[in-house]
Parts: C-alpha cells; structure tokens; sequence
C-alpha cells in the first residue's frame, strides 16, 4: 500500500531552480568578464589618439577627454572586478543552499527507505505532500495510527536543555522551530482528512527524525500523551516506534483505505485544498 508523489519533490524542485539561478547568475558574470576585456581593449587602441589630443589640446577639451578616460576606466573596472566578484558572492550562497538542499534530500532518502520496509498490508506511505510552499516529508497512515515524518539532516548530538527545548551539540544547530513545525504538519493533515470524508476523530502523531545525528532512547519533545509530544528519532528506532504505537481511534482496514484515498488525491494534485502551507521542510 505504499504511496507517493511520483513528480519531482518539493527539494528536487528546488535545487534544480537554484541551479537554473545559479547558471543564470555564472553567465552574467562572463559577460560581464567579455564586457570588461572590450572596454579595456577599446581603451588600449583608442590612447594613441587621445593622449596626443589629452597633451596639445584645450584647457575644455583636455577636460572633456579626462572625464572620458575616467568613465571608461571606471565602467572597466566595474565590468572585470566589481560586478564579478559581488556575483561571485551570489554562486557561494547558491553553492551552500544547493549543498543544505541536497543533505534534506538524502536524510529523506534515508527515511524513506525505512518506511519502506513496513507491511504493505497494512500501512501506505505517502511522501513530500505539497503544501503550498515546502511539504510534508513522509505521512504514513496504518492499523497503529497515523503518522507525520519531518526529516531533518543535522549531524551532532541531539538532546532537550533544561527549558525542554531541542539543542544540537557538536553539530548543526536548528534553524528554526522543529517541534511547531511538524505539529502544524501533523493538524494540516488532520484537518484535511476531516475536511475529506473521514469523520472518525483522528489524531496525527509528529516524529521528528534525525538520520545523521545521534539520537539518544526515549527522547522527545512536549509533554506524554498530550498533543505537544514529539518523539525524536534515529531511523533505526522509526519501524519499531510506528509498529508499537497505540493509536486513540481504532484505525480498521477500511478506514486506513478512506485515508489512502483521500491523501492520494493530495498527493496527486488533484485538490487545491492543500494550497495553504505553514513553514517549509
């Protein structure tokens, strides 16, 4: 019963339009590279006559020449070193952005394939939900509850501080808010099931999953048994987790199937109801 969106996700979209930018941005350099040469050369083949008129001329007309010479070695050195160097600037952030994009690409990989070995009989999996603007990583919905994955790839060692906060030592630092987060996500799915023919009151459970950290037993995030619990996980520990879970409603076949339909029209695109998002993954 596994699912997904077989159009590129949310993270392939994206990295491929940085790299369309980032190649825009490389060729806008050249020119300006090629512009600059030709400035430089017009100049060298144009001092043979101007100099003479710069030495002999008229107090006006050596002024005039002056500030032509002036403009055409500024507009130079704007072409060949200015404009490169700040579009320079410009690839860099590209070049980190598409590295970071590619890193979320491959921890969801790493999830993916976890949730890939769950019974097909009894689970679907449906992956990157298009919401507007982001999406949902992984949504897995079976006979022990339903499930919202939010993937993050940051390497260290994952703890909660003494404000029951997340901290990464030794690694990569949240860059926002990952308990709000997938708790939006995980009421964005909600609502939308109820909102699609599934009237049983269901609760969607949020797991935050670090493929690349270390993640310690039994960590999470909120308070047990209410909805701000967040349990954060390692993928080793995700299957067990998702088989072990007990559920508040009673998620029979049929009603397993009800949500596969209802997400799979999501997941095609087939609904604009999923147009409003909350943050990015």
């Amino acid at each position: 019963m596994n699912s997904g969106r077989v159009a590129r996700t949310f993270l392939e979209q994206q990295i491929g339009d940085l790299q369309d930018s980032m190649g825009r941005v490389n060729r806008a350099r050249w020119i300006s590279l090629l512009g600059g040469i030709v400035v430089v050369l017009l100049l060298f083949i144009s001092l043979p006559v101007l100099l003479p008129l710069l030495a002999s001329s008229q107090r006006v007309m050596r002024a005039v020449i002056g500030v032509d010479l002036a403009f055409f070695v500024s507009l130079a050195f704007l072409l060949l070193a200015f404009v490169p160097l700040t579009l320079r600037k410009v690839v860099l952030d590209f070049n980190r952005k598409v590295a970071e994009d590619r890193r979320a690409q491959k921890a969801e990989q790493e999830v993916r394939n976890v949730l890939a070995n769950l019974d097909e009989r009894q689970y679907v999996v449906f992956h990157g939900l298009y919401r507007g603007y982001g999406d949902i990583d992984h949504v897995v919905i079976g006979l022990t509850g339903a499930f919202v994955i939010e993937t993050k790839s940051n390497h260290g060692d994952v703890s909660i501080d003494e404000l029951g906060r997340l901290a990464i030592n030794h690694g990569d630092q949240p860059r926002k808010n990952y308990q709000r987060q997938a708790m939006q996500e995980a009421y964005q799915v909600k609502d939308y099931l109820a909102e699609h023919g599934i009237q049983e009151q269901l609760f969607v459970q949020s797991i935050l999953a670090f493929p690349f950290a270390n993640v310690p037993d039994d960590l999470h995030l909120g308070n047990t048994n209410t909805g701000s619990y967040i349990p954060i996980l390692g993928t080793k520990a995700i299957l067990q987790y998702i088989y072990q879970h007990k559920p508040s409603a009673s998620f029979t076949p049929d009603l397993v199937e009800r949500c596969r339909m209802a997400l799979q029209r999501w997941a095609d695109g087939t609904d604009q109801g999923t147009e409003e998002g909350t943050e990015d993954g």
